[in-house]
C-alpha cells in the first residue's frame, strides 16, 4: 500500500475493538505448515493454493478499509497462522485479546493454516464491518476482541488457555540469545 498516511499497522491500537479473520478461500489447510513440521514433525501435504486473483479480491477489500480508515491494525497469517499472527500484533501493541476458535474439530486449523489471501484486522465494530462488507467472495468472521494483558482462547465458549503477554513477549525475546548462547547474541 502506497504511503498515504495511513494509520493500520500491525500492533492492536485499542481495549474492545474485535478481531476479524478475512479470507476468500475457506482456510484449513495445514499441508507444508510451520504447526506441521515444528509440532507435529512432519513435512507433508499439499501447500496452500496460490490464487492471484484470490489474492487480490482479498488485498483490495481490505486496502479500501484502511483507506477509509475502518481497520486498525491489519496482518496476514503466511508464517504460523491465525495465532502467530494474533501474538505479534498483541506483542507490537502491548494488548491482548480474547478469541474463540469455534468448533473444536476444526479449532487446529483455524489456528494455524497459512492459506494465502487471508488476514487478521481489527475494526471498532465487527458486526457493522461484516454487515457492510461488499466484497464479493470475501468472508468476514468475527473471532473475539482486544483486550487484557493476555491472549485467551475458548473453544465453543469454553476457556482453553491463557497466555500472559509477558510470558509470550519472554520467549519471543529470549528465542535469539538462547539459540545463538550468550556470545552469539552480543556480536
Amino acid at each position: 500500500i502506497e504511503d498515504v498516511g495511513l494509520s493500520a499497522t500491525i500492533g492492536f491500537k485499542a481495549e474492545a475493538e474485535d478481531i476479524v479473520l478475512l479470507f476468500g478461500n475457506k482456510p484449513g489447510n495445514l499441508g507444508q505448515s510451520l504447526w506441521l513440521d515444528v509440532c507435529a514433525g512432519r513435512r507433508e501435504g499439499p501447500p496452500p493454493q496460490t490464487d492471484l486473483v484470490e489474492e487480490l479480491k482479498v488485498g483490495t477489500c481490505i486496502r479500501e478499509a484502511v483507506l477509509n480508515g475502518t481497520v486498525t491494525a491489519v496482518h496476514d497469517v503466511s508464517d504460523g497462522g491465525f495465532l502467530v499472527a494474533l501474538a505479534e500484533m498483541a506483542l507490537a501493541g502491548n494488548l491482548g485479546a480474547s478469541i474463540d476458535l469455534g468448533d473444536s474439530a476444526g479449532a487446529t486449523a483455524w489456528a494455524f493454516e497459512e492459506s494465502q489471501s487471508t488476514y487478521v484486522v481489527t475494526v471498532p465494530d465487527g458486526v457493522e464491518f461484516v454487515r457492510q462488507l461488499n466484497a464479493p467472495g470475501v468472508t468476514a468472521i468475527c473471532m473475539g476482541s482486544t483486550g487484557g494483558s493476555a491472549i485467551e482462547l475458548s473453544i465453543q465458549g469454553v476457556p482453553k488457555s491463557s497466555l500472559p503477554l509477558a510470558d509470550l513477549r519472554a520467549a519471543h525475546e529470549g528465542f535469539f540469545p538462547a539459540l545463538m548462547g550468550a556470545d552469539g547474541a552480543l556480536a
